[in-house]
Order: structure tokens, then C-alpha cells, then sequence
């Protein structure tokens, strides 16, 4: 995994250098939860999910019509930070510090960083959260508690993404979990091309409903795609 080392233990972390690194392709990584130490990430096979090519499979549409959890946008976003930290006891070897929690805290009082959540009854069960800038939105990590709740939270936030014309999901590396969906690899230099035509533009994200229904925002995608 390589890495480009912007900062030492000894440089703060902020939003603006987390805003700045990502229109160039890179991302903070933290050493383990403890750490202060960030490095900045830029893989030579970057993973994307190009929302033109999005896709829900026959299994997981099914379970969106059900309707198990409600879908909620941006009311507990520190709460999903700490529990994609926390999670299966992520915090012996994860990537998100304090720091980074708190620069992406504060990213989502500025209507920059986003999440998705998945609710059953009164309990948050599932999410994921990113920042976006332009039609690029930028996933960072998802959690679940309950079986599939981040597949919905991820098959939400692309409906969604399509709706508002966004150009791609940058997922960072790829995975089983993502590929049933369209993710792909593409090289470094590909990756910064689109990531320069897609972050010129106006992103309308922040203007969400509160709360929806996974099968409305199915219903939605079969109208769009």
C-alpha cells in the first residue's frame, strides 16, 4: 500500500488539508486509534464505483422492498464515525483516529462530510460515511451491526448519488463486498482525470430528506437507471 507522507505525528490535522489532499488522490490514514501519526494514501489501482455502471443485485433488491431499516442522512454522524472505528473491536488496529474523527466531525458541520444510516426501531444498526466535493463523493468506512445493514446504507447512498448526478464513489481499494455493486479498479493516472472533471461541479447532497424508506428510494432508482 503505498503512501505519501505529508505530515509527521507533530503536524495537526485538519479539514482543509484533508479537503486539499483528496482533490490531488490522497487520503489520511492513521496508524492504529492511539496514534497521532497520519499517512497519506495514493494507490497505484484506485477502487471506484462508477455510478453509470451501479448495480443492485436481485438479492439485495428484494431485501430493500422489505423494508427493515429506516434510512436516515446526516443526524448521527459522529456516532457512525465511532462505531466504523469501533466496531468488531477496530480500535486494536484501525485506521481512524481521533483526530481523524474530529476533522470529519467538524467537515460535517460545513455540509461537506456526509453519512447514511440504517435505523431498526430506535437503534443505529448500520451506515457509512464520506465527504463529497463536486459530484466525487469520497467513502471512507461503513459498519453493521445487524446482517446487510451496510449494503443498504451503500446501495442508499448510490440511488441517491445517481439522482444528483455524482460521477463516482471512490471506494479506495476494492473488495468482494463491492464488487457485486460495479466497484472496479482503474489506474492512478484515470482516477485523477476523473477526479479533476468531477470535482468542478455543484453537489445538491446536503439537501436530503432526514428519513426515507428503502424501498421508495428503490422505486427511485428504477426510475432513473
Amino acid at each position: 500500500m503505498p503512501s505519501t507522507p505529508l505530515h509527521t505525528h507533530n503536524t495537526p490535522l485538519s479539514s482543509d488539508i484533508i479537503l486539499n489532499a483528496y482533490k490531488i488522490g490522497l487520503f489520511p490514514m492513521a496508524d492504529s486509534y492511539t496514534s497521532s501519526t497520519i499517512n497519506w494514501i495514493e494507490p497505484k489501482q484506485r477502487g471506484i464505483i462508477d455510478l453509470k455502471e451501479f448495480h443492485i443485485p436481485k438479492k439485495m433488491k428484494s431485501l430493500m422492498r422489505k423494508n427493515k431499516f429506516t434510512i436516515k442522512t446526516n443526524t448521527s454522524l459522529k456516532a457512525v464515525i465511532n462505531l466504523c472505528a469501533s466496531v468488531d473491536n477496530r480500535k486494536t488496529n484501525t485506521w481512524i483516529n481521533k483526530d481523524i474523527i474530529n476533522c470529519y466531525a467538524e467537515l460535517g458541520r460545513s455540509n461537506i462530510c456526509h453519512c447514511i444510516e440504517c435505523w431498526y426501531n430506535e437503534d443505529l444498526v448500520g451506515g457509512l460515511y464520506g465527504i463529497t466535493i463536486g459530484k466525487a463523493f469520497f467513502g471512507e468506512s461503513m459498519f453493521s451491526l445487524v446482517d446487510n445493514a451496510s449494503k443498504i446504507a451503500l446501495l442508499s447512498l448510490g440511488i441517491i448519488l445517481i439522482k444528483y448526478n455524482f460521477k463516482f464513489i471512490d471506494t479506495q481499494f476494492i473488495t468482494k463486498h463491492l464488487t457485486q455493486f460495479g466497484a472496479k479498479e482503474i489506474d492512478k493516472e484515470d482516477y485523477i482525470k476523473l477526479l479533476n472533471i468531477s470535482i468542478k461541479n455543484h453537489n445538491n447532497f446536503f439537501k436530503l430528506p432526514t428519513d426515507m424508506t428503502s424501498s421508495d428510494l428503490l422505486h427511485e432508482f428504477n426510475q432513473i437507471s
